[in-house]
This record gives C-alpha cells, sequence and structure tokens, in this order.
C-alpha cells in the first residue's frame, strides 16, 4: 500500500492498459484497482441474471467435444430399490 501511494500516477498508466491491478498489504490482497472499462465489463454481467447467463454459457458450449452422457452420469445417482414398507 506504501508503494500504491508513492507511485500512485504510475500505477493508474498501468491500469489503463491492463484493466485491473491487485493492491496488497503484508502479501494479501486488500484492494483492486479497475479501468472504467473494466469495471463497466464487470457491471453488465452481474446485471445479466442468472438464467441469461445460463444460457449464455450454453449456447458457448459445444456439447459435442464434452462427450459426456447424462445418462451415464445420473446412472448410479438414485437408489434403485424399491424401498421400505410404509407403515401406516
Amino acid at each position: 500500500m506504501t508503494e500504491a501511494r508513492n507511485h500512485f500516477s504510475e500505477l493508474l498508466h498501468t491500469v489503463e492498459q491492463e484493466g485491473v491491478i491487485q493492491l496488497t498489504r503484508h502479501n494479501e490482497v486488500v484492494a483492486f484497482l479497475l479501468s472504467p472499462s473494466e469495471y463497466e465489463r464487470l457491471l453488465r454481467n452481474t446485471q445479466t441474471g442468472f438464467w441469461n447467463a445460463y444460457l449464455a454459457f450454453r449456447q458457448r458450449l459445444d456439447q459435442t467435444e464434452v462427450d459426456l452422457e447424462p445418462a451415464e452420469i445420473f446412472a448410479n445417482v438414485r437408489e434403485q430399490s424399491v424401498g421400505r414398507e410404509a407403515d401406516w
């Protein structure tokens, strides 16, 4: 943090070029400096909502490349036995 205070103008130039800078104190992240474009990008992503983000993810995901078979994945998830007798 002391170094950030002493070199603030350099940090601003760096954040303009790179988008994000982490500020640390004793090797622990305490803050981030964001460029306006990165900040706007993050705001857009949070306003999308879960369902729209999920649908966008599904559109980007090429399911043929993943090679997943849902029946195979969920085959052993549920106990297949009839269950116990209920006492009424």
